[in-house]
């Protein structure tokens, strides 16, 4: 059997993390993403994957990733988007900048 890739962006916490955890168990080959580099690296260590922070919304982030996966596996087979751009507050008082944030991160994916 072929050793899948999977690039999980979102992978330092909650269900990113679990779902590297899941794929590191099933022997898959990970790539892991997200934005800051403690927590990450922490989810890298417990899953043997490659951490990469960085940034959807950031297109030289976009291309350290697709480097690191270009100079490793060179494939991918499994994308997981778990990342997530969080803005606290209520509603009315949100700046359109953070709204335009929220849904290029959350719902576009860049």
């Amino acid at each position: 059997m072929t050793q899948k890739t999977a690039l999980i962006v979102g992978a330092s916490s909650g269900i990113g993390l679990a779902v590297a955890e899941k794929l590191a168990n099933s022997g898959s080959q990970l790539y892991l993403v997200a934005r800051g580099s403690d927590r990450l690296k922490e989810a890298a260590n417990k899953t043997g994957g490659k951490a990469i922070v960085g940034d959807l919304s950031d297109a030289s982030s976009i291309q350290r990733i697709r480097e690191a996966i270009r100079n490793g596996s060179g494939k991918l087979d499994q994308l997981v988007l778990s990342g997530s751009y969080e803005v606290h507050g209520s509603v009315a008082d949100l700046s359109p900048e953070d709204l335009n944030q929220a849904v290029a991160t959350n719902v576009v994916g860049n």
